[in-house]
């Protein structure tokens, strides 16, 4: 059982969405940006990486992701930010 509404592609598109800000984040940084914390941005990589990691068609279950990617889950579904891009990756 997979988080509920949640595909394994949604998953993987959101954890892959949001690496891809924070990592954006962390190269602002680099180039001089003080408007960056890198500890959180490297933080919620992480919590983000676990989501993709456990994104698979042949393991995706919410029961094994830690507490702390669930909330980073349910709080991402919860802005309606990702509408669009759920709605990209839902099966056929």
């Amino acid at each position: 059982m997979g988080y509920p509404g949640l595909n394994w592609r949604q998953a993987k598109a959101l954890a892959e969405k949001h690496i891809e800000s924070f990592q954006k984040k962390l190269d602002a940084y680099d180039r001089g940006s003080r408007n960056v914390r890198p500890d959180e941005c490297e933080h919620y990589i992480e919590i983000w990486q676990g989501v993709l990691q456990a994104a698979t068609p042949e393991g995706w279950d919410s029961a094994s992701l830690a507490a702390d990617e669930r909330d980073e889950i349910a709080d991402a579904l919860a802005t309606g930010g990702y509408d669009e891009l759920l709605a990209a990756h839902k099966p056929s």
